[in-house]
């Protein structure tokens, strides 16, 4: 018969593996809300030509996202700060409508719903 810390280490060990395999097949829960709004500000900025609250906004913007992606590790902060440099060349360039399209962009990014992964059943 085996002992009960044998019996104590199958459970724990078995617990944990169930629950490492749940959490690899959820979606991550980011919340891009502030992002989403200082996006939805820069836009409006962009569009009156203010060229100086637009980049104070855009500073936020950059430093905000920084530390998410520092926090979360996220992929989709990686595809967004991109379209934000952009925007703020854009805007210093005097293109509005390419800013605002590179705002855009990545305000699409971040509110694209996750989903986890599929199973095909096999082959």
């Amino acid at each position: 018969m085996k002992s009960p810390k044998h019996l104590l280490a199958l459970l724990l060990l078995t617990f944990f593996s169930i629950s490492l395999a749940q959490a690899s097949g959820a979606p991550v829960n980011e919340d891009y809300e502030p992002l989403i709004a200082l996006s939805n500000t820069m836009i409006e900025l962009a569009k009156q030509n203010n060229t100086g609250d637009f980049l104070k906004k855009m500073d936020e913007a950059m430093k905000s996202a920084k530390e998410m992606a520092l926090k979360n590790n996220s992929i989709t902060l990686t595809r967004v700060t991109p379209k934000l440099r952009a925007a703020k060349k854009a805007l210093k360039a005097g293109n509005i409508t390419e800013c605002v399209d590179a705002i855009e962009q990545g305000k699409a990014l971040l509110m694209e719903k996750k989903t986890g992964p599929t199973w095909d059943g096999g082959a």
